[in-house]
Formats: C-alpha cells, sequence, structure tokens
C-alpha cells in the first residue's frame, strides 16, 4: 500500500511538472502559442481534477453526511431488540438519523470512523458481554478520541464492571479472536484509557435499575425519557384494551420479547394505517399482573399475537394468555360453527371447561360474514425454542398450577399454527417485511355477537390460587430489563 501512494504521487509530481513547462515560454517562435495554450489548459485541469475531491473529503470531514444523531452501541445476542426499539423510540421522539450497526453491515474499520465523524452521540448499551465485544469498545475508543462526541452509558441490571484483574488483562478480557484492533489502529492501551474515562464521573449514565418496577414497554420508554432530559411524561398507568382490539402477549420479565413488542406494535400501525380502525396494544402494558385482566382482554380480542421467546414456555402472563385463548377459539367454533377455523390447519380441542361454559348458552347461528373468534398469530425470535414432548410430559406439569393435562392439549392445538419469524437481530427493511405479514393476518372485520360477548374467559388458572400463581411467575419468569444475555 505504502509503495502504491508512492508511485501515485511520483506520477502526479510529473504530471504537474510536464504541465508547468509546457505552460511556460519556450523559447521557440513556431508554434510556442499553441504549446502554451495546451500546457496551461492541462495544468488547469490537473488543478481542478485534484482540488475538487480534496475539496469534498474536506467538506465531507467538516459536515459528513449522513449525520447521525445517536449510535447505539450494543451486543447484538443479548440486546438487539432493545437496541432497535431504542432507536424506534428516539426516531419518534427527535426525528433525528439513528445509527445501529443491523441497518447499515459494513467493515469494522469504517464503522469506527463513522464513530468519529458521522456521529453526535454514542449511547452504549451496556449488558453483560457488551465490554468484551471488540467492535463495541472499539466504538467506544473511537468515540472518546474525539472530543465532539458525547457518550452516555446506559446501565441495565446484567451488566458486571470488569473487576481489576481483568482491566490489568484486557488481552484476556476483550474477546480478540476474530477481530484484531491492532489492525485499526487501537490498541490495548487506548482501551484501557477509554474504559477508564467510560468509568469516571466526566461520562453521563443512566442506568435501568430503579426502573425495573415499571410495567412492559415503560421502562425502556423512561430511558428515552431521561435521554432526552424529560421528567414525568412516562405513566404506568393501564389502558384496558376494548372489545375487538389487538393485543399482544409478551413474556413481560425478557426484556427482548418486551422490546420485539413494541417494535411490531410501531411497525403494524405504519403497515396498517387506515385499515384498521381497533385499537393496538401489549397485554404487559394494558394488564399488567392481573391475569384476570389479561384473560377478559384474551378473549374479547379481534386477534391475539404472541410472541414466543425464551422465556415463553415457562411465563404464566403468556401461558394463561394462549390457553385462554384456544379456548375462546373452541368456544367460539361450537357457538358459530359457519365460521369455523378450517383455514388456520388447526385441530379442535374442546375441553371440559368449553362444555360446562357452553351448556348454560343457547347455541344461536350468525349471519356475520367475518369470524368472531380470536385469531392467534404466533410470532417466534431467534431465540425461541419449540416444545418436545418432554416438555409437555416433565415441564409443563411442574409450571402450570392447574390441570396440565388439559394445558397440554391447548398448547399442542396452538403450536398447529404456522408461525412468523421475527428476527430482531436483521436489518429495517427485513423487520418491516416480517411486520406486514403480521399485519396481512389480522381480520379486517370483527363482529362481536351478543352470544359471544356473553362468554367469559375460562379461567383455567382458577385451579390455583391468585397467590400461587403470582409466586410461580415470578420464580419461572427470566431477570428483568436487560439481563436476558
Amino acid at each position: 500500500t505504502t509503495n502504491g501512494m508512492d508511485g501515485v504521487l511520483t506520477a502526479l509530481l510529473l504530471v504537474l511538472l510536464l504541465c508547468g513547462a509546457l505552460a511556460s515560454e519556450s523559447g521557440l517562435d513556431t508554434g510556442a502559442t499553441s504549446v502554451q495554450v495546451v500546457g496551461t489548459a492541462s495544468f488547469v485541469s490537473f488543478l481542478v481534477a485534484t482540488t475538487i475531491p480534496l475539496a469534498r473529503t474536506l467538506w465531507w470531514r467538516l459536515k459528513p453526511d449522513p449525520w447521525y444523531e445517536y449510535f447505539i452501541c450494543h451486543h447484538k445476542a443479548a440486546a438487539a431488540a432493545q437496541a432497535r426499539y431504542l432507536k424506534v423510540l428516539l426516531q419518534a421522539r427527535t426525528n433525528r438519523r439513528i445509527f445501529i450497526d443491523a441497518d447499515n453491515l459494513i467493515t469494522l474499520g469504517n464503522l469506527f470512523d463513522i464513530v468519529k465523524c458521522q456521529v453526535g452521540h454514542l449511547l452504549v448499551y451496556l449488558t453483560r458481554e457488551t465490554l468484551s465485544r471488540p467492535w463495541c469498545i472499539g466504538e467506544v475508543v473511537s468515540a472518546f478520541a474525539v472530543k465532539r462526541v458525547g457518550v452516555t452509558a446506559i446501565k441495565t441490571p446484567g451488566f458486571r464492571a470488569p473487576s481489576e484483574d481483568e482491566l490489568q488483562n484486557l488481552a484476556c478480557f476483550v474477546d480478540l479472536n476474530n477481530c484484531n484492533l491492532s489492525e485499526y489502529g487501537i490498541h490495548l492501551s487506548m482501551v484501557r484509557v477509554a474504559l477508564s474515562r467510560l468509568f469516571s464521573d466526566q461520562t453521563r449514565w443512566v442506568s435501568l435499575d430503579p426502573l425495573t418496577e415499571l410495567r412492559g414497554s415503560n421502562r425502556l420508554v423512561t430511558v428515552v425519557d431521561a435521554l432526552l432530559g424529560v421528567h414525568g411524561r412516562s405513566s404506568d398507568r393501564l389502558q384496558v384494551p376494548s372489545p375487538g382490539s389487538v393485543v399482544v402477549s409478551s413474556d413481560d420479565a425478557d426484556d427482548e420479547a418486551l422490546a420485539a413488542g413494541g417494535i411490531l406494535l410501531a411497525k403494524i400501525r405504519l403497515a396498517a394505517v387506515g385499515i384498521l380502525p381497533s385499537s393496538i396494544s401489549c397485554l404487559a402494558d394494558s394488564a399488567g399482573d392481573d391475569l384476570e385482566r389479561l384473560a377478559k382482554a384474551v378473549v374479547e380480542a379481534r386477534c391475539v399475537i404472541v410472541i414466543l421467546s425464551v422465556g415463553t414456555l415457562s411465563s404464566i402472563p403468556q401461558l394463561v394468555a394462549i390457553t385462554e385463548l384456544m379456548e375462546a377459539q373452541n368456544r367460539s367454533d361450537m357457538l358459530t360453527p359457519s365460521a369455523g377455523r378450517g383455514s388456520t390447519g388447526m385441530g379442535v380441542t374442546t375441553s371440559m371447561s368449553s362444555m360446562t361454559a357452553i351448556s348454560s348458552l343457547t347455541i344461536t347461528r350468525t349471519t356475520e360474514t367475518s369470524c368472531p373468534q380470536p385469531v392467534s398469530i404466533p410470532l417466534n425470535l431467534p431465540d425461541f425454542v419449540f416444545p418436545g414432548p418432554e416438555y409437555f410430559e416433565r415441564t409443563l406439569p411442574r409450571v402450570w398450577p392447574g390441570d396440565a393435562k388439559e394445558a397440554s392439549c391447548l398448547l399442542q392445538d396452538f403450536f398447529r399454527t404456522i408461525t412468523v419469524r421475527f428476527q430482531t437481530n436483521l436489518s429495517d427493511d427485513i423487520l418491516e417485511t416480517q411486520a406486514k405479514e403480521v399485519a396481512s393476518r389480522i381480520p379486517r372485520t370483527f363482529a362481536f355477537s351478543s352470544s359471544l360477548a356473553s362468554l367469559q374467559p375460562a379461567r383455567l388458572f382458577r385451579r390455583a390460587s391468585m397467590q400461587e400463581l403470582c409466586g410461580m411467575s415470578d420464580s419461572t419468569s427470566a431477570a428483568p430489563m436487560g439481563a436476558t444475555e
């Protein structure tokens, strides 16, 4: 590379000297004027050809385009959805460009240059392994190398600061197996200085620890409030969904699942604007820990989108939502046989609780063309593993406080529905395509008949006390915001 640059500069110098010689007085009478004109024109062309690129480079350095107000530095394996939801919230509130690497797949060298030249503020989203990732720590070093780039650390409960021994032995702390930072001009001594500045009083910190009592997506919304200096904006007040709403069920103890729900809601609202008259809400925000309220919202919903994450199969609220959803579909099929769900490809499993609920009602046919049952749309995240026979035989009886056989039938019926993949670790264009697929499966019309309105939640969870359920939910759920690694 060095020899090549030397050759290019030598060639340019020779061209410059040749043009200058042609433009000077030659001392010859014949054709001297013509030679001088050609030389002058060549010299001017050379100056223009070299000056314009230099001017553009200088302009890009002084005023780069595109310019990103925030750059979200994060460990993709632990916080891909959280980083993207943070981007969605910040863009909606500031109307500025926000950078995350999933939308801009470029080399590490260019990534570090963007931090130095095209970013106003670096947000370091600290999960357990963020600072041990070479690209993350490289971004931190690059930000501190430029005075005009602000740095804010967002500390999650799962984050653990490096110990003194780890700071002294950075070659082992930073995972350099697949990346050599020295190739990009970043050495371990620079990493040590950057970490020292990151943990100093000069760097602003926003902690999620005091916010763990907030429900659902409000936790990350409050972080955005703190970043923007807004106080008292976020509210933890429950918004009860109205009948016919579209509701989203996610594990309220899993940050990635909650963030995925927030991303999905934002994109569905854009994809279905003017098409869906009903409201769209997340059960973690609207029902909280109230399983009665959750079950009622599911039964009265137009559509229930179930986000399947790593903790779904041990989350009591999500298991309640799924079983109530399937019970409502079974009873809806029996009340309105003309509106069956053959198009979903699911079998019908009628439990004793649904038969008891229906026996007290007068079964009447409905002339409504739309299907009145809650439509189920399973949405699986990259970390979700579908249950096998061992889960239904061993794990579910330990998790579910009621009749495990009854719940097992309903869950297996639910998993016969084709799921939609929601890959939060990929680009925004892919997520928009997947969100449009979800929106296309939401019924455009909904008729909540009087006979269906008289149905109440099956309340399979009533077989155990509410205190027992809440205790099991706490013990089986994942860690709070940011701790899912």
